[in-house]
């Protein structure tokens, strides 16, 4: 038998979790993955003594346990990581069902040990036991979906032997539209509106986008997301936030923008030094919508999107204006027709089928 992992918050709280991991969970399901829901224990650990969160731990492993008891030698297990309900003990968890002959085949999200090894705020002491507890999780599973080559090659470095497929992109699944207009009628007529915006979609705070509020006022940016502090920038223009689901259809703008950090002339500070080895699942929103994108050179991503012939790399903000006022009609258009399958593989969650299929 094949299980698909669900997480909740607990048996009271059923909240839904990120749409990646939503879309990803659809996916297996539909690949033939029954679902196993696994509940956290519904307390928040932060701020309490040290032996409050070892008995929450100690708590939690005893509901992964419960909850993976019905898996048999042969059987397969489909886990994202890393697990939203964090438990120490996970490694001994997947340990143990490896020694009970069930294969384990994990979809990495995050690696916090390569996204938080930059940020000054993260205690060396803290770095030092994400990486034990990380790295030790990611060598007892039997294979690891991984975003792309780069991360692959790192996690490699790091001694990991464990066998990896790169992703390549994450899908975005999308719902019809509630007034019957289809993505590809959205296309069809974001195609023929040539416009050149970029939008930015996403978490506007300060603190993890600084570079939104220095776009170059050559550029204007259409954004959508929570966090904004509004600015007298004449060239942002607030759209709201909308939920991930319905997102697709009310962006409105030219050019996709896939940046991060404090800055616009590079990637930089640890969300920025992430794009070198991560897939940005606004990438595969932009792409699902229809949007050709624009990314920093130096992202993991931008080989993909020169490969596909999906968009523009650039390695500052400020060289946008003159890229764009360079791409002629015809060029413009081509970049369109790409965006067309590539999108049709994303809403229809192509690429994790394949990685799931191996």
């Amino acid at each position: 038998m094949k299980y698909d992992v669900i997480e909740r918050i607990s048996a009271e709280e059923r909240t839904a979790w990120s749409k990646a991991r939503n879309d990803a969970e659809r996916i297996a399901q539909q690949e033939g993955f029954q679902p196993i829901e696994v509940f956290g224990t519904g307390t928040d650990r932060a701020g309490t003594s040290l032996l409050h969160k070892v008995n929450e731990h100690r708590k939690m492993g005893r509901q992964w346990k419960r909850d993976l008891s019905v898996l048999q030698k042969g059987d397969t297990l489909f886990i994202q990581l890393p697990v939203v309900n964090n438990y120490f003990f996970m490694q001994s968890i997947m340990k143990n069902l490896r020694r009970r002959g069930v294969e384990i085949i994990a979809l990495v999200h995050d690696l916090e040990t390569l996204r938080m090894v930059r940020d000054a705020a993260v205690s060396k002491r803290q770095k030092i036991r994400m990486r034990i507890e990380e790295i030790g999780v990611l060598r007892q599973c039997s294979r690891l979906i991984v975003h792309n080559d780069k991360m692959r090659d790192f996690l490699m470095q790091l001694g990991i032997q464990v066998p990896m497929t790169s992703l390549g992109i994450f899908d975005y699944l999308v719902s019809p539209s509630p007034n019957g207009e289809t993505i590809e009628d959205l296309m069809e007529k974001r195609a023929a509106e040539r416009c050149d915006s970029v939008i930015v979609a996403g978490n506007l705070d300060p603190q993890k986008a600084g570079y939104v509020y220095h776009i170059p006022e050559a550029i204007p940016a259409d954004l959508f997301g929570v966090h904004y502090q509004k600015t007298d920038q004449k060239n942002l223009r607030y759209h709201g936030s909308f939920p991930a689901d319905t997102l697709p259809y009310e962006l409105s703008g030219g050019f996709g923008l896939i940046w991060d950090g404090p800055q616009p002339d590079t990637c930089a500070g640890p969300y920025g030094e992430y794009l070198r080895f991560n897939n940005p699942h606004k990438t595969s929103l932009y792409l699902a919508a229809g949007f050709p994108v624009i990314i920093w050179k130096q992202a993991a991503l931008a080989e993909f999107v020169q490969e596909k012939g999906v968009g523009l790399v650039v390695e500052s903000l400020d060289e946008i204006p003159q890229l764009i006022h360079r791409l002629e009609d015809q060029d413009y258009h081509k970049i369109h027709q790409n965006i067309q399958e590539v999108s049709k593989q994303i809403r229809g969650g192509a690429y994790l089928r394949a990685a799931l299929r191996g």
